[in-house]
């Protein structure tokens, strides 16, 4: 009911319908807590099927706007509530998979291309290629631990195979749904990240939301405006010195069909000739 609310509200152009999605979302997401906690063969089809929309929902909201914020960042959803809810989504999987029959409702959905959990297509390092400049940037100028690189890495490979994807003409249904399942994919590790600020990882999601704006023209009733706000924000966040880096997000933002990969910007000058640590601190 929450999904048709949506719908609705953006088909129709009735805003008092966001309301009544709210409050269907709100009730399914309590009925679904209980039965997170008793799944069996008798419920799993159903636990899966809403854990996904919850996701989707989450994602989706992304485009919602508060009319009656007026101050500094007016029109901007943070996106950590999707990537921390969604990401629970693939432990729900992993619990409800071995309860769910040949002939269940949501076995075409664990058996759907493409497969969530091919570990060597999405975390191929060649995928990263594509964007080159992302996880080499200022690395010089950066504290981080192997866990961080890891998660940057992994985050970005995961991305760039949902960009490749588009560039082999993949149904946009089906690359939304790569998107949709990134958070339950990435490393929690990464999602601390964007909490943290960490230029990289926000650098990263608007990466992300630049793929997504991308697929606004095929599914523009539930994606229309998620990108072009997330992104700005980032932009406007980040230091100064990291803003080269965000020359392809920005540029599909302008272009809206800009599937071609990025070209290589030129790095950060010497800190010891330039303000340039200053840049990419503050």
């Amino acid at each position: 009911m929450s999904c048709a609310a949506v719908h609705m509200s953006r088909s129709d152009h009735d805003p008092s319908l966001k309301e009544i999605a709210q409050v269907y979302l709100n009730k399914t997401i309590e009925g679904h807590r209980e039965a997170l906690s008793r799944i069996d063969r008798t419920n799993a089809d159903a636990v899966l099927a809403t854990t996904g929309m919850i996701s989707f929902l989450s994602l989706i909201t992304l485009s919602e706007v508060d009319d009656t914020d007026t101050g500094e960042g007016a029109g901007y959803v943070d996106p950590l509530p999707w990537l921390r809810l969604a990401s629970g989504t693939r432990v729900v999987w992993f619990q409800c998979e071995a309860f769910i029959s040949d002939d269940g409702v949501t076995t075409p959905l664990l058996r759907a291309h493409p497969d969530l959990l091919d570990d060597a297509h999405f975390f191929a390092l060649d995928n990263a290629k594509v964007f080159p400049d992302v996880l080499g940037w200022a690395s010089e100028y950066e504290m981080t631990t192997d866990e961080d690189r890891d998660a940057y890495e992994r985050t970005l490979c995961f991305a760039a195979r949902c960009f490749i994807a588009i560039n082999e003409g993949e149904a946009a249904g089906v690359t939304i749904r790569r998107i949709a399942g990134l958070p339950a994919r990435c490393p929690k590790r990464f999602i601390e990240l964007v909490e943290e600020q960490r230029p990289r990882a926000l650098v990263i999601v608007a990466h992300i939301f630049a793929i997504v704006k991308l697929l606004e023209r095929n599914i523009r009733l539930w994606l229309r405006n998620i990108a072009d706000r997330q992104v700005m924000q980032i932009y406007a966040k980040l230091p100064v010195g990291w803003r080269d880096v965000m020359k392809w997000p920005m540029h599909v933002l302008e272009q809206a069909n800009a599937i071609s990969p990025p070209v290589r910007v030129a790095k950060p000058h010497d800190p010891r000739t330039s303000n340039v640590r200053a840049a990419l601190m503050e």
